[in-house]
């Protein structure tokens, strides 16, 4: 795929070693500066060569999609510097880093540029890499590695414009998960975005007449049961967010709420379910000898430690402690262990999810809370759910 790209894009096929430095061909592949895919784009040249990032895809791990940009961003890069070497340099350091290290030292040339040391240490080392890359790949006999190619994998691509979830359309195609989740890097949810009619699903060549037979014209009802909840008067995204443990920022991304963020009553939304932890709510009977649970809580943009403690009943102290933290400073991302506190006087329930059937509602039937079914199931995805899936609850001795 990646060389029939390179030609249809006029490029030399030796790119495809620059690849192979960047990521190792992994569609996944995401680096401490936040690039990502197989080429690493950044979020904003990837924008620029029309790779969309949505909360529900990024189509900078789409391996079709982003072989094209790289291969018209190198294109580019080459025009702009007339040297292919250059033009590897600045894919790695970016076009402004280069013109100034030529207009510093007055020279044109990769390899005076990087003698003169006027080269960040990094991209000095990378074109030289590509080109051992590929010396090697051209004969790899002659440097002791045996290499046998797998076959090429063909695929077919299949627009989706309903929300569906990958679990259902593998089953329906007779796909193993792991397959149809490993060709489609680009998905970050279990589901396909909704109302997307731009959005290609990737599938093994053959199995495209099976989708359009088995999941085309399934009705929405079927093709996944969201987690949603319905706007009433006086609700707020920030405290719609806080009472499913998410927040403001992906609840918006997620329902594409704009800029405005406005919400009408009746409106519903899809809630977020990745990133957090929820909270148990613990009954106020509960008894103070309930077992401690510990858990693990992914801080996101906004949170304080002092916040963090609030929510899951404890004190910032113990978190220090628990995490042996030296100072209450946060970064995005940290993993903290934080402890819940579980009910003693209750009994185990295992609901089996009827048709239409919604996490509030199973919630409302079993007096508890959304929240605190999701602690119990943190093993499973519960960002949808579907009839017949079975959910543990716990509930009082009084229900």
């Amino acid at each position: 795929m990646i060389e029939d790209v390179l030609k249809e894009e006029g490029v030399p096929l030796e790119l495809i070693y620059l690849c192979q430095a960047e990521s190792a061909f992994q569609p996944r592949a995401l680096s401490r500066a936040k690039a990502r895919g197989m080429w690493q784009f950044i979020s904003s040249r990837g924008k620029e060569y029309g790779l969309r990032q949505t909360w529900w895809i990024d189509e900078r791990s789409d391996p079709e999609k982003s072989t094209r940009a790289a291969a018209r961003h190198l294109k580019d890069l080459y025009q702009e510097f007339g040297d292919w070497y250059l033009a590897m340099a600045a894919y790695n350091a970016g076009p402004v880093r280069i013109h100034r290290a030529m207009d510093k030292t007055g020279d044109n040339s990769f390899w005076k540029l990087a003698d003169k040391r006027a080269l960040p240490k990094e991209t000095t080392n990378y074109v030289p890499n590509i080109l051992a890359l590929t010396i090697i790949g051209k004969n790899p006999e002659k440097y002791g590695f045996h290499v046998e190619p797998e076959p090429a994998l063909e695929t077919e691509r299949v627009p989706v414009d309903k929300a569906t979830d990958l679990r259902i359309i593998a089953e329906a195609i007779n796909l193993p998960l792991d397959d149809l989740r490993d060709l489609n890097g680009h998905v970050l949810r279990w589901t396909t975005p909704p109302d997307d009619s731009d959005f290609e699903l990737i599938l093994p060549k053959g199995y495209a007449e099976k989708f359009n037979q088995q999941i085309a014209s399934l009705p929405a009802s079927k093709r996944v049961l969201f987690r949603s909840h319905v706007v009433r008067m006086g609700d707020t995204l920030g405290g719609i967010a806080r009472k499913y443990g998410t927040t403001g920022d992906e609840l918006a991304q997620a329902n594409n709420l704009g800029a405005k963020r406005v919400l009408r009553a009746g409106q519903s939304l899809i809630i977020p379910m990745s990133g957090i932890s929820p909270i148990v709510k613990v009954a106020s009977g509960a008894k103070s000898t309930s077992p401690v649970k510990t858990v693990t809580y992914v801080v996101r943009r906004g949170d304080t430690l002092a916040g963090i403690a609030t929510r899951f009943h404890t004190s910032a102290d113990k978190l220090k402690t628990l995490n042996h933290l030296s100072s209450t400073h946060l970064t995005v991302g940290k993993k903290l262990l934080v402890t819940q506190t579980a009910q003693t006087a209750s009994r185990k329930v295992v609901h089996q999810v009827r048709q239409g059937e919604t996490l509030d509602r199973i919630a409302t039937t079993y007096k508890t809370s959304v929240d605190a079914i999701l602690s119990w199931n943190e093993t499973n995805d519960l960002s949808v759910i579907h009839p017949g899936d079975r959910i543990t609850i716990f509930v009082g001795d009084n229900n």
